[in-house]
């Protein structure tokens, strides 16, 4: 998949949710993992941790089904699903679609 267009701004906390929700309406669990990039201060030595972004893992009764990554904690216009891929899942692009009408619908009843 790709790029998913959400088609008006929403904030970080109803996306979220929404994808969560969705998950349930289409009977895929739901891990949320926020990511961190880590490094270091030269000088003292220091590790620097910052936010970088936030994965939702999507798993069917045994499999991945998909990952989707959320850019930030702000307001959202986009997100990205990842499937077809061993490591993110084995979706078929027609859970695919029907896990995105679902986060269109609790969107859609959301505003």
């Amino acid at each position: 998949m790709g790029k998913v267009e959400i088609g008006r701004t929403v904030s970080y906390e109803a996306l979220e949710k929404a994808l969560l929700e969705a998950a349930k309406k289409v009977g895929l669990r739901a891990r949320v993992e926020d990511q961190f990039e880590q490094g270091y201060k030269l000088g003292s030595v220091q590790e620097t941790r910052r936010y970088s972004h936030t994965m939702v893992y999507l798993r069917g009764r045994l499999l991945p089904a998909m990952a989707i990554y959320i850019h930030g904690k702000g307001l959202a216009t986009d997100f990205r699903v990842w499937n077809n891929v061993p490591s993110n899942g084995f979706a078929s692009e027609s859970t695919v679609k029907e896990y995105l009408n679902a986060v269109s619908e609790v969107l859609a009843a959301a505003v």
